[in-house]
């Protein structure tokens, strides 16, 4: 299983703090989908989804985490099927 954080608007994979890439192997890998959400919130992150890759012939599912108007903080959605 392989979990990254995805810009929805540029596609971009999360590498860093503020690095963004274009491949998914070579963007920030996470043990949990709680690891990457902390890491969206304490970060900020706004427009993205948490992508867990459950392997060959399974759909990616896609977390978005956005910050709803007047919150100081992101939220998750309900997961989706990712269409990359």
């Amino acid at each position: 299983m392989n979990i990254s954080i995805q810009h929805r608007v540029t596609r971009k994979f999360l590498r860093g703090v503020d690095s963004w890439v274009d491949e998914a192997g070579d963007a920030r890998t996470f043990a949990t989908s709680i690891e990457a959400f902390r890491l969206c919130s304490d970060l900020d992150l706004d427009g993205v989804c948490i992508l867990i890759d459950r392997g060959a012939g399974r759909p990616v599912i896609a977390i978005p985490v956005d910050v709803p108007a007047g919150a100081t903080r992101p939220v998750t959605g309900f997961p989706s099927l990712a269409f990359r």
